[in-house]
């Protein structure tokens, strides 16, 4: 009889793990405590529009990405890929725009028109990233390349990663440039982050999914079901058994006690650890990553249905703004927009999708929760901020809002239980780019952990890899259970 898994969370690392589980030959139940696949990767319908709650470009979206094959290999990406030539453009009200070409001649050419001080710069910039990419491709940045390109790709890590990326963007002049390098990821990220970024868009990578996150779980849920799989919706976890010093199953919310050879938590790891365990099993050692380290930085979206299509906007605008302002209880000095005219999809025809990121702080929105009244108030305001915004911006847009969706960090966490509404969970800086939270406890045996917690920065690479990586763990200790 094949052994039998019990995974817990049907995000994208939840079905990851189970697709490789029953590829490994084991039996797999998947337990989610909602009525549909995704966690955080997920879609919602108002009013006849479709608002994306995850993807903002997806990484192995193209064959030339060494993320596409695994993808293909759970079923996903079978309703094809809006192509993008770029990622982000940035308008920082005086001159012309910067936008994060993909290719690097268009980006190099593109800096030297802008900003022909900042050549040298632009030129170090796409030797360095090229080299990232050659180095990928040679041997994911090990020393199964060649040697000189893998001593080049080894000085230029070593140097990048003792920078930030606000620091290293220091190096060229033109304002905008600056702004629109270090928005492509968070500014105290290391670097080697954006270099690495770079070298990833460099493929043609980093491009939108047709149909959005809904529709990539749904093809992975449907890869899994396919296989043999279980999946067991509005069934909440609500303790995991142990036994001596072994996990044996799990004991749902009504009491049902669901027995396995093996238990995978693809939560949020701070639920997994507090509330599904006894917290006397968790290490000191891991108990310090909840005191020490920063998870990422929530966020508010705003999503606005449009009538209308076809109007002057990229398809990612950041925008700086005139001055500061506060809004979500902190101060925003751009709008950072998504525009999804290349989905059709998401809304009827002749209409259009818009969404805005706003930086924000969960305390913030935690107590301000606490009084129905203003947390709804607060809300429209965001709604009403933004709505504007977009009106001073693209014109064409005023009057023609017919539905406007605000999720908060409390809607994060209501909806999958994240903790401190941390939806990308631990922060990516220099201090955590090379560490992994652990996977295993030392005192509960056949509990593995999966997911995009397991790896700092987080996002749907993290969840995908850590799922097909935590089952190869469990092959090889798990031997013969």
């Amino acid at each position: 009889m094949a052994k039998k898994i019990i995974i817990i969370g049907a995000g994208i690392g939840g079905l990851a793990a189970g697709c490789h589980a029953l590829a490994m030959g084991w039996e797999c139940d998947l337990f989610e405590m909602n009525d549909k696949p995704g966690g955080l990767c997920t879609t919602w319908e108002r009013n006849g529009y479709a608002f994306d709650g995850c993807i903002r470009y997806l990484l192995g979206s193209v064959k030339e990405s060494r993320f596409y094959d695994e993808w293909k290999s759970l079923g996903a990406l079978g309703s094809g890929v809006a192509l993008r030539n770029s990622y982000l453009t940035y308008e920082s009200g005086e001159g012309q725009p910067f936008v994060v070409y993909k290719k690097l001649p268009q980006l190099s050419d593109h800096i030297a028109a802008l900003s022909p001080e900042d050549h040298d710069a632009a030129r170090e910039l796409v030797e360095s990233v090229d080299t990232i990419r050659q180095g990928i491709a040679a041997g994911d940045g090990t020393e199964r390349g060649p040697g000189d390109l893998m001593r080049r790709f080894a000085r230029i890590e070593e140097s990048s990663n003792a920078l930030t990326v606000e620091e290293y963007c220091r190096r060229f002049k033109h304002p905008a440039i600056q702004g629109g390098l270090r928005s492509v990821v968070p500014p105290y990220y290391s670097a080697f982050s954006l270099l690495w970024m770079l070298s990833q868009f460099s493929l043609g990578d980093g491009n939108w999914p047709l149909g959005g996150s809904l529709d990539l779980a749904r093809s992975i849920e449907k890869k899994f079901i396919s296989m043999g799989g279980r999946l067991h919706y509005r069934n909440k976890a609500g303790k995991i058994m142990v036994r001596g010093n072994r996990a044996c199953g799990i004991m749902l919310d009504d009491g049902t006690e669901v027995e396995g050879g093996a238990v995978v938590s693809a939560i949020d790891v701070h639920q997994t650890l507090f509330s599904l365990l006894d917290a006397d099993r968790v290490p000191v050692r891991t108990r310090k990553w909840f005191e020490t380290m920063r998870v990422v930085k929530p966020v508010v979206q705003v999503s606005l249905g449009i009538k209308g299509a076809g109007f002057d906007c990229p398809g990612h605008l950041l925008r700086e703004l005139d001055k500061p302002v506060n809004i979500c209880g902190a101060e925003q000095r751009a709008i950072d927009l998504l525009c999804f005219h290349d989905d059709p999809s998401l809304a009827r025809p002749g209409a259009t999708v818009m969404t805005c990121l706003i930086n924000t702080e969960y305390e913030f929105w935690r107590l301000m929760a606490r009084d129905r009244t203003a947390y709804e108030e607060e809300k429209e305001r965001a709604a009403a901020w933004v709505i504007n915004e977009v009106c001073m911006r693209v014109p064409a847009v005023r009057g023609c809002v017919e539905t406007a969706d605000v999720a908060t960090p409390v809607t994060y966490e209501r909806m999958a239980g994240v903790w401190q509404g941390a939806y990308e969970g631990w922060d990516f800086n220099r201090a955590t780019c090379r560490v992994r939270f652990p996977r295993t406890l030392p005192d509960v045996k056949r509990l593995y952990l999966t997911g995009q917690w397991i790896k700092p920065g987080g996002g749907l690479i993290a969840a995908m890899t850590t799922g097909k990586e935590t089952m190869q763990l469990i092959s090889k200790e798990e031997d013969g259970v």
